[in-house]
């Protein structure tokens, strides 16, 4: 199986607690741990959605699912080599008779609100930022900022923060009545770490100006990138402002700024890669590493020498030769990039059961990229 092995530990960051689970595939004479898994990789951002459930006895399903949120996955394949990096970001409970359900996409530990003032000169103006350090140790920082209208004072907008943060600061659970059947199972979905930026918003006024893409990019990781814990950023000398003042998460900010791409035209990707390292960098080398006949029915993937590719060794951001799509032609073109036959991994979707794989392709953010090169207009 192409899968080894799922390693589940601890929160990396907070370590609130100490964990460690290994969940393995089906050998000979013996089970699976897991099943219906299936993962996406993507060119943008990194590692997507990861998906699988686990039986396990009443006590440990209630445990897991009670302490579960927040905590390390990663997926090994039969090479050794990580597969997958993120952490868990929701659980479904199956008991047999219904379906219990909790995610972290509901949870806020640091509120504030902006709100129009009446009367006064400067009317945009931001309410009392308000913590719920427990949730914070338990999680990470997860902040969020409400729109407050319009407001004659602070008071009443102040109460409402205070209000939203203590619904929010801790998961809350929602039931499926008599939805749940069979053995009891919990539910794990993961993403990646590159949803943590999400979580922080980004403001810088204490200076102005412009300065190097790359220079503003590691700014935002330093104040914002709480769950990274290294970088690796390519030098851009594209000048952009340094100021920020209007509640931006950095996840969006990181990813605006590689829309920009660079001064020769190369499209650049914001990803958060395996160990939690982020990458900012430019494509610069866009050759077919995989080619597919679209008129065969047995779908067979092959690498640039011929060999067959297995489905879940397919990996994005890499070019794809569409063989068949095109009629012959005596044509050289300059690069694969210019190639109308050569596609571009955007998404690969892998199912672990059924050893199959989709995958997205297309040559769109290639192309903005390049037509910025050339002077043109991108959307």
């Amino acid at each position: 199986m192409p899968i080894r092995s799922i390693e589940i530990s601890q929160n990396p960051v907070t370590t609130w607690e100490t964990y460690h689970r290994s969940l393995y595939p089906k050998t000979v004479g013996r089970s699976a741990d897991f099943f219906d898994l299936d993962r996406t990789k993507d060119a943008e951002g990194g590692y997507g959605r990861l998906r699988f459930k686990f039986y396990d006895t009443r006590s440990e399903l209630e445990s897991f699912f009670e302490y579960g949120l927040g905590r390390d996955i990663k997926v090994y394949n039969q090479r050794g080599l990580v597969d997958y990096h993120g952490f868990i970001l929701r659980l479904g409970l199956n008991t047999g008779v219904h379906v219990l359900k909790k995610s972290m996409q509901s949870i806020f530990n640091r509120v504030w609100a902006r709100y129009d003032a009446t009367g006064g000169v400067d009317p945009t103006q931001r309410s009392t930022v308000y913590n719920n350090t427990d949730s914070q140790t338990r999680f990470g920082i997860i902040e969020q900022v409400l729109g407050g209208g319009q407001q004659s004072g602070a008071a009443a907008i102040n109460q409402a923060v205070q209000n939203r943060l203590s619904w929010c600061a801790w998961p809350m659970i929602d039931v499926d009545y008599d939805a749940g059947g069979g053995d009891p199972y919990i539910e794990v979905i993961a993403v990646g770490y590159q949803h943590t930026l999400g979580w922080r918003t980004y403001n810088q006024t204490a200076v102005a100006g412009d300065d190097n893409l790359s220079t503003v990019a590691a700014a935002v990781i330093t104040a914002c990138g709480q769950f990274v814990v290294s970088t690796d950023i390519t030098a851009n000398t594209i000048q952009v402002p340094k100021e920020y003042d209007v509640d931006t998460n950095a996840k969006a900010i990181l990813e605006n700024l590689a829309k920009m791409g660079d001064s020769s035209g190369n499209r650049w990707l914001s990803r958060v890669e395996k160990d939690r390292i982020y990458s900012l960098g430019p494509i610069t080398n866009v050759r077919f590493r995989y080619s597919i006949n679209v008129w065969d029915k047995d779908k067979i993937i092959t690498d640039r020498q011929g060999y067959i590719v297995k489905p879940d060794e397919i990996e994005p951001n890499e070019g794809i030769r569409l063989i068949g799509s095109a009629r012959p032609t005596s044509k050289v073109y300059d690069s694969d990039l210019d190639t109308p036959y050569i596609s571009f991994v955007e998404e690969v979707d892998y199912r672990h059961d059924s050893d199959t794989v989709k995958i997205r392709a297309t040559k769109e953010s290639m192309l903005q990229a390049f037509m910025k090169k050339l002077g043109g207009i991108t959307t």
